[in-house]
């Protein structure tokens, strides 16, 4: 058997709601762009609260479901599609602002 990570019903409707509402060729959401949609879609067993739609995200980030970054410099980000890291970010997006150079990584 397959162990399943223990997940609450709200982190479960969630997920659910990401990946069905969020268009598929699209790799991350914002946070705001998430709160608009569940706002506009109204689902009743989501929250629409920033702190609490965050925690959700949060415990769905720690089982592995997504990647969730939260800051409070900016907009959190919520990664769907986690292979897209590997894909399509490259160090420049994560250097601070001073930063020139890139040394390209190797794609094997």
């Amino acid at each position: 058997r397959v162990k399943c990570p223990a997940i609450s019903l709200s982190c479960h409707v969630m997920y659910a709601f990401l990946n069905d509402k969020v268009p598929a060729n699209q790799d991350a959401i914002s946070l705001s762009q998430l709160l608009i949609l569940l706002n506009r879609e109204n689902p009743k067993v989501l929250p629409t609260d920033a702190a609490e739609v965050s925690e959700l995200l949060k415990t769905l980030s720690e089982k592995g479901f997504i990647v969730f970054f939260d800051t409070i410099l900016a907009d959190s980000w919520i990664v769907l599609r986690q292979e897209m890291l590997l894909e399509k970010v490259n160090g420049v997006l994560f250097a601070p602002a001073g930063f020139d150079e890139h040394i390209p990584i190797a794609s094997n």
